[in-house]
């Protein structure tokens, strides 16, 4: 097998296996969203971000040589479509699994900003029981 080829097929199953953990973690989103560890959960988010700006970095250095490779047998571009393949769909299911990620943080962002309204609301109600000015411990009613 080519360096090259060798080089290509080192990066694509890397980025499959990238792909792969990102969703397993996705799928656990709505957990994560709901846990004690939110921090933890959004530097997981960052985290994966970083590293396949990494990947596309270095696809786009592979992606120019094996284009104008030469020296390349007809089977190992066979195997590096497959699996460029198969990273390709990982890729759709990781656009679907963002997608609903993101419509999922969409929908808690406005339960807490309901959340927010009605701690407000109840504050402004409590509010209201104060009195207007503040009155001395030791006054007694001696009215009655």
């Amino acid at each position: 097998m080519s360096d090259l080829a060798e080089r290509v097929r080192d990066y694509l199953q890397r980025q499959i296996a990238c792909f792969e953990r990102i969703l397993a973690d996705l799928a656990n989103l709505e957990k994560s969203l709901a846990g004690d560890d939110y921090d933890a959960a959004v530097r997981q988010r960052a985290a994966h971000s970083e590293e396949t700006a990494r990947l596309e970095a270095e696809f786009r250095e592979i992606e120019a040589q094996w284009h104008g490779a030469t020296g390349v047998s007809e089977a190992e571009r066979v195997e590096m479509r497959a699996l460029a393949e198969h990273a390709q769909l990982l890729a759709d299911r990781l656009c679907v699994r963002y997608d609903e990620g993101a419509a999922l943080v969409e929908q808690r962002a406005g339960n807490v900003q309901e959340e927010l309204r009605e701690l407000r609301r109840g504050r402004k109600v409590l509010d209201g029981y104060r009195p207007l000015h503040t009155l001395d411990p030791s006054f007694i009613d001696k009215r009655g």
